[in-house]
């Protein structure tokens, strides 16, 4: 992680990838901050540089690069987002502003149905990690939750058959989402 692009809430957010840019303008891109935590970002005015900025969760992401998921709903699906006025060549001079999600003007936001399309095979590769990541922390948390509910020497493939169909696994190769969970405990969804 190299140049801080925006400061949020005391997190400094740094470049993932770029997914729209004109003319070497960014226009939507993804940044992460130190914690991993992923942002989505959509420049609103080239001139005054002015920005929306959410918290996107990998779930969100994936759907999003695959078309299954508008680019405005990925930032309506978030409690808040912050609107970033920059000020300058340093994040630290910007203005930041922070709203709920339900009460932030709708004109600035993408027109519904508005669908990221991966036009290249660079983008295919950036969903396909993204891909990859989110079925880690699934099966992370899927480990987590058996650890708790049954122990730590439970058989995992036996005992994580309560929560997911694993027939339905998130296919990389092929750009698919489709692993279905069968708990609602485990605070994830999947289409």
């Amino acid at each position: 992680m190299n140049k801080v692009y925006f400061k949020i809430d005391n997190h400094a957010l740094y470049l993932d990838y770029m997914l729209e840019e004109y003319d070497y303008v960014p226009i939507l891109y993804v940044c992460k901050d130190e914690e991993q935590e992923r942002y989505l970002v959509l420049a609103t005015d080239f001139e005054k540089e002015s920005y929306l900025i959410s918290k996107i969760t990998l779930l969100d992401l994936n759907n999003m690069l695959l078309g299954k998921l508008d680019i405005r709903s990925a930032f309506l699906n978030q409690p808040k987002f912050w609107s970033v006025h920059c000020n300058g060549t340093d994040y630290q001079d910007d203005m930041v502003n922070e709203y709920e999600t339900s009460s932030y003007p709708k004109e600035y936001l993408p027109a519904k149905d508005e669908f990221y399309v991966l036009y290249d095979e660079e983008h295919k590769e950036y969903q396909r990690r993204i891909a990859k990541e989110l079925k880690d922390t699934i099966d992370k948390i899927a480990v987590k939750k058996v650890e708790l509910q049954f122990g730590e020497n439970m058989n995992f493939e036996s005992a994580t058959t309560e929560f997911f169909d694993w027939s339905q696994e998130v296919d990389i190769e092929n750009n698919e989402s489709q692993l279905t969970f069968v708990n609602d405990e485990i605070g994830l969804y999947a289409a």
